[in-house]
């Protein structure tokens, strides 16, 4: 059965045609591994996935309760709020239920009074507030509050952060508009190729494009694509949703690389839906470096190590401990001593540090060669 079984039971369900599929093992065990367990027993009727099934539509009737909680408490008090990801592209999926979710991402215009306000209807936040997410739940529901969509550069490159992150100007009545979800949706992706991604991603891509067609300006979107650095990447996906689900793009695009398409199914398949093994990222450089495709071995190098020892300013005002850096650009290097004395005994960063140092070229260039089949 393997990796072609469970893709082309995806696209069955996306194009509504009956799934004539072997159940074995693998298949459960990799439906449940790459979260679509539920849809695998829409389409095959495995008795090991019926258990899934009822869970998806249990847990999306409560979800949905809750979010409908969080909103009704937080938008009369005039906080901005608007959730990502999961139960926006759910409801363009042909049972919305069996899209599954492990949280809820929101992005709220005041995070600490959404919490105060939180907190006073019974949800629980963690002890520690992390720089980007701030998880609490209700019972056994667990959700994150976010301030922005993207964090620093880690996470996509300057035009990217700046662009994603003035979402509010895209905002109105508790959603951020579709074409500027779309452009979040892309980078939250090269985010999961470049960490670890799975199909259940893909084929959000893949319901969007046969079933949300009208509900973007597909011409806008390829402009502001084009604009942050995200059209390549874009069609490559493209490619693949239509090489896997038959997914059609909304505009055109080159063709894929000679036998791309089963190299990337192949690897994704390994992954699962949040990867196995980073099979992308690897030791980091690339999750901060994606610019490396266009420098050489030593320059990425060099600069991986500068990154390391001496952060820039939009990363290190991300941590609580170096607040005094807010509109004091002029303290980095305080800030830099800091970090310095309290990072000075902790092993773990100096095998992060180690690491990237003896990344071999061999590796090094590997990856830019399958960054570049991605169109990063």
């Amino acid at each position: 059965m393997g990796k072609v079984g469970l893709v082309t039971i995806l696209a069955d369900h996306l194009h509504g045609r009956a799934s004539v599929a072997e159940v074995t093992p693998e298949l459960v065990r990799e439906a449940n591994r790459h979260e679509v367990g539920a849809i695998v027993y829409r389409q095959t009727r495995a008795p090991e996935l019926e258990k899934t099934f009822f869970y998806a539509l249990a847990a999306d009737r409560k979800r949905r309760r809750l979010d409908r909680e969080i909103r009704e408490a937080l938008l009369p008090k005039g906080i901005a709020l608007f959730s990502v990801k999961g139960l926006f592209v759910a409801d363009f999926y042909p049972a919305p239920a069996l899209r599954t979710m492990g949280d809820i991402d929101y992005v709220a215009s005041d995070r600490p009074a959404a919490r105060k306000i939180l907190e006073g209807l019974g949800y629980k936040f963690h002890e520690s507030e992390g720089v980007a997410d701030w998880h609490f739940r209700k019972g056994e529901w667990e959700f994150e509050l976010h301030d922005r969509l993207l964090y620093d550069e880690r996470y996509g490159t300057k035009v990217q952060v700046r662009t994603l992150n003035d979402c509010f100007s895209h905002y109105q009545d508790g959603a951020i508009d579709n074409d500027f979800h779309f452009l979040f949706l892309m980078a939250h992706l090269r985010k999961h190729l470049l960490e670890g991604v799975g199909f259940r991603q893909f084929f959000d891509i893949a319901v969007l494009l046969k079933n949300g067609r009208a509900a973007f300006d597909w011409g806008k979107v390829r402009r502001d694509l084009k604009k942050i650095g995200l059209l390549s990447f874009t069609e490559t996906v493209f490619g693949l949703c239509q090489a896997w689900f038959k997914a059609e793009p909304p505009f055109a695009i080159p063709r894929l690389p000679k036998g791309f398409a089963k190299s990337a199914a192949a690897e994704i398949y390994r992954s699962g839906v949040f990867g196995a093994g980073n099979h992308l990222g690897g030791e980091g450089w690339t999750v901060r470096m994606p610019g490396s495709t266009r420098l050489g071995y030593r320059a990425t190098r060099g600069l991986r190590l500068l990154q390391r020892a001496f952060p820039p300013y939009d990363e290190m005002v991300l941590y609580p401990q170096y607040a005094f850096l807010k509109k004091r650009k002029y303290l980095l290097p305080v800030a830099w001593v800091c970090r310095f004395g309290r990072d000075l005994f902790r092993k773990d960063k100096w095998r992060k540090f180690r690491g990237d140092a003896a990344l071999k070229k061999e590796r090094f260039e590997e990856r830019n060669k399958t960054l570049r089949r991605w169109g990063l």
